[in-house]
């Protein structure tokens, strides 16, 4: 998608149970508001791929070009905040005991920044929100939501949010 930015974040995660890792991209200045597609782990296994010799890449067929919205049962999760950039970061973190995970999507261009926790399970297979993290109101502008962190230590997991602009100097 043109003037997207499709591919500023990718993350991978079996979000459906299959054993494959769904790929995730971030797409952040799509339509004003941003997207974040979640490419099923089936639909690229079945992908034609053109082999690499001699470390040269082939060059790109008809048959080897794909569109996002092509593939099968690949979804979009999309922002509503206007110039939100919905999918700057993204971290995921696998269920420890269940199908599935997290996914957690930056919107660091919301009034103060935020970030939104999406909780995927073959119950949920084009997940729900679960947490929303906002910025702080007394500091617009911060970009919460800028970049992730995250940590899974039994039977707990951490998720660390940025900010770039926090205090206009340091960021957070």
């Amino acid at each position: 998608v043109e003037d997207s930015f499709l591919g500023y974040a990718l993350e991978s995660l079996d979000i459906d149970g299959d054993s494959l890792s769904e790929l995730i991209i971030g797409a952040p200045e799509q339509d004003g508001v941003g997207t974040v597609w979640v490419v099923p782990g089936a639909a690229l296994h079945a992908l034609n791929r053109d082999a690499i010799t001699g470390g040269v890449l082939p060059t790109p067929s008809p048959e080897s070009v794909y569109h996002l919205d092509e593939l099968p049962n690949t979804f979009a999760l999309s922002g509503t905040v206007p110039l939100g950039q919905f999918g700057t970061a993204l971290a995921t973190l696998p269920h420890p005991d269940e199908p599935g995970g997290y996914l957690a999507v930056g919107v660091p261009g919301a009034p103060a920044g935020a970030a939104l926790v999406f909780r995927f399970s073959p119950e949920y297979p084009q997940g729900h929100i679960v947490a929303e993290v906002a910025g702080a109101t007394h500091q617009p502008g911060g970009r919460l939501g800028s970049a992730f962190s995250i940590n899974y230590t039994h039977p707990y997991w951490t998720l660390l949010v940025g900010a770039e602009e926090y205090d206009d100097e340091l960021g957070v």
